[in-house]
């Protein structure tokens, strides 16, 4: 819920100031929850999640009473549809990926709505409506959730051949090693433990060990401690795992086009 007793007059850069602070009290409270240990994947604190919405709900209440036109008749109506439309774009940030489908949705929701104001006034309330609804945008950019068609293409060319292949391409590129990604990826294990489950022993383990971490796909939680999979090789497995979905939803669509074609040339007389 949101924190009503926040003073309608306070800053917005007070607000991202409160919003950072808050931020950082919870991870170091996770932190000190893990005995100094990182989380074992990157799945999001629900904790911080909720801090950051309420953060942004509050932003929509100080801005829209702040920013939209104080003597107008149409104030609380237009008010309620600004802040339905605003909690909508703000719940982006809770989202594990934002499309540039659901962007342009919202942003020609606000369009629609500028176009049918009756009031050359409704100028003003516009701008601070748009104004919030680009933070959101920007927030869900900062958070890597959202990106433009443009912005990946632009990634791609970008793309260093040498860094994707050392560490992410190399890491992963074996069976034992992805093996062991799989064991890792709900909690964290020992190196008996991974050991009796691959059926690799020794120096073999050891090796495939020192290239996941070496890849920076896994950590170990302190010397001679189990292994646990990093952020970074939560998120290469969870891709890899997409992709794959991806991979067979194609194969499957290309084979029932298959079977239909073959169908339809089996009816030729």
């Amino acid at each position: 819920m949101r924190n009503l007793m926040t003073p309608r007059n306070e800053s917005n850069e007070l607000i991202d100031i409160k919003r950072s602070l808050v931020e950082i009290r919870l991870e170091l409270k996770r932190l000190a929850d893990s005995g100094g240990r990182a989380p074992i994947h990157g799945a999001k604190d629900d904790r911080a999640v909720d801090a950051l919405m309420n953060q942004l709900f509050e932003e929509i209440d100080v801005g829209l009473e702040n920013g939209m036109v104080p003597r107008c008749g149409m104030r609380e109506t237009c008010k309620g549809v600004f802040t339905d439309l605003l909690q909508k774009s703000a719940g982006m940030a809770g989202s594990d990926s934002v499309s540039e489908e659901t962007v342009r949705k919202y942003r020609s929701e606000l369009e629609m709505r500028r176009k049918e104001a009756p009031r050359t006034q409704c100028t003003k309330c516009f701008e601070e409506v748009s104004d919030l609804f680009d933070k959101h945008v920007r927030v869900a950019r900062s958070l890597r959730i959202y990106r433009t068609e443009e912005e990946v293409r632009r990634a791609i060319e970008d793309l260093r051949e040498d860094v994707l292949l050392k560490e992410v391409l190399e890491p992963v590129s074996n069976r034992q090693r992805l093996q062991i990604l799989k064991m890792l990826s709900s909690e964290a294990r020992s190196f008996s433990y991974i050991s009796e489950q691959s059926g690799l022993r020794g120096g073999n383990l050891l090796f495939h060990l020192q290239r996941l971490a070496e890849g920076g796909l896994i950590i170990q939680q302190y010397e001679r401690g189990d292994y646990m999979l990093s952020e970074k090789g939560y998120t290469i497995l969870r891709n890899l795992t997409e992709l794959l979905s991806i991979l067979e939803s194609e194969t499957a669509t290309n084979i029932h086009g298959e079977l239909r074609e073959n169908e339809s040339v089996a009816k030729v007389p």
